[in-house]
């Protein structure tokens, strides 16, 4: 299969919690996500909720031209200042960004536990 390959500089980097941590969610925006109805740009997003099983993560994003999602997370390698993040049928996301020193910690625990 070939791979497709998104790649883009994430302006905005989100790690959010909600219940407690039951549901994770880390995003990485190629744009402000504030005007995205209007002005949509490239985005990943991985989410995992461990209040119903299976607890795997789930994938969304916007690759430019339509938006997607729903498949696994093959493996991933996760630096200070770069995600690679390869998913079945071969596509791949390549992001750069920066981000504060608490974020990148709280993405890269979620990462971990949830990729094993």
């Amino acid at each position: 299969m070939k791979k497709m390959e998104i790649k883009f500089k994430a302006q905005k980097v989100t790690y959010n919690e909600a219940l407690d941590g039951e549901i994770i969610n880390a995003s990485f925006y190629q744009q402000d996500p504030e005007d995205f109805f209007e002005n949509p740009s490239k985005y990943l997003s991985v989410s995992i909720n461990y209040e119903f099983p299976p607890t795997k993560p789930s994938t969304e994003w916007f690759d430019g031209d339509k938006f997607d999602g729903g498949l696994d997370i093959i493996k991933y390698s996760l630096e200070k200042n770069s995600l690679r993040i390869v998913l079945q049928n071969n596509m791949v996301f390549d992001i750069s960004f920066d981000t504060d020193e608490n974020t990148y910690k709280n993405i890269y625990e979620f990462l971990s536990s949830a990729c094993r």
